[in-house]
């Protein structure tokens, strides 16, 4: 219990500072495919989180894209 206390205490900040910029979070996938032309070709999913962080201090639009 102390650990997951001293954890949200940490990440608190970070959270509200996020949260004072324009910071959007959501998630992503998609289908693969390795080589389409060939006979032995492997396929497969991935999917994961993506994260936006907006620069309006540099320019109007401007976002920091992460994955």
């Amino acid at each position: 219990m102390k650990k997951i206390l001293l954890t949200l205490l940490f990440i608190l900040p970070f959270y509200m500072a996020a949260k004072a910029q324009d910071f959007r979070v959501g998630v992503t996938g998609g289908y693969n495919l390795s080589s389409p032309s060939a006979y032995q070709s492997q396929s497969g999913f991935h999917a994961g989180v993506k994260g936006e962080l907006g620069l309006p201090q540099v320019a109007k639009g401007l976002y920091l894209d992460f994955g």
